[in-house]
């Protein structure tokens, strides 16, 4: 039987065709001054669309090496910032000083280190959260852990290259936070519920403050820096006659905690050894 020759098959049109079509278009680009011009500028302009896109995606997988770069910077500025401050405190409060003195006093106790949240509950009433920082890092046991936002927790227990916190929303958490300028001081605690909100306790009675006034850290706990915002007053009851039970709004919305400050204090092991001196009282 007579067979056709092969580019009569249909590949063989499908092909012949297309070389047809190359060759149309490269005598319409060379031969039409208005093609000559708009054919390659709409090529450019595929090109420049897809350069945009690759360019965006890189920018994408590069975010997260943005955090880090940006958090580490953070606990960089937090760090000058305290140094600042205690600057400032000390020619607020010295009538008479020499250079040696404010050096000596300028050595912040506190020092920081980023970390980014690698696992963070929120679910029940005795929540955790998981750094990506451990041992090998510095990170160790009882150091506290914050943002410029609030208070984190307490580093629990230390891998090699993972930190365990005790998150402040767990039923057994509590730090001593003053309110604003009336330097009334209490534990602050959170108690289940809605992440956004803590309740501060033991206020005395006499005590005036207002609505929207900041809540701060006290200082008065080795585990974290003064004067940390952590929230503000929303409102009080009178309990027991006596003091009052202040409702906060959290500032640090946990739920968004995607990087923390590891703080060590380098004056905890030396804190720690006088309470163990001091004799207990029945």
């Amino acid at each position: 039987m007579y067979t056709l020759p092969p580019f009569f098959s249909k590949a063989g049109r499908l092909l012949i065709f297309a070389l047809l079509e190359v060759v149309c278009v490269i005598l319409v680009t060379n031969n039409g001054v208005m093609q000559r011009y708009v054919i390659p500028k709409k090529v450019r302009q595929m090109q420049s669309g897809l350069w945009i896109t690759k360019s965006n995606i890189g920018s994408y997988f590069a975010l997260s090496s943005i955090n880090d770069s940006l958090a580490r910077e953070n606990a960089s500025l937090m760090q000058r910032a305290r140094m600042l401050e205690q600057k400032i405190s000390l020619m607020e409060n010295m009538s008479s000083f020499d250079s040696t003195f404010i050096q000596q006093h300028l050595q912040d106790n506190f020092n920081f280190q980023s970390a980014k949240v690698i696992r963070n509950s929120m679910s029940s009433l005795h929540n955790y959260i998981i750094l990506d920082k451990g041992s090998k890092d510095g990170i160790k046991e009882n150091m506290g852990v914050i943002t410029p936002c609030g208070v984190v927790g307490i580093v629990r227990a230390v891998s090699e290259n993972c930190s365990f916190v005790l998150s402040f929303l767990n039923s057994s958490q509590t730090f001593s936070a003053k309110i604003g300028q009336s330097g009334a001081f209490g534990p602050l605690k959170w108690s289940g519920g809605s992440i956004l909100k803590a309740y501060l306790y033991e206020i005395p009675q006499h005590i005036s403050f207002e609505q929207g006034d900041t809540v701060y850290t006290s200082g008065f706990s080795s585990f974290y820096p003064a004067d940390i915002p952590v929230g503000t007053v929303e409102k009080w009851d009178v309990k027991d006659g006596s003091h009052k039970e202040v409702e906060v709004n959290l500032l640090q919305d946990f739920s968004r905690l995607d990087y923390a400050l590891v703080v060590s204090n380098s004056r905890m092991e030396e804190i720690d050894s006088l309470l163990v001196k001091v004799p207990q009282v029945n």
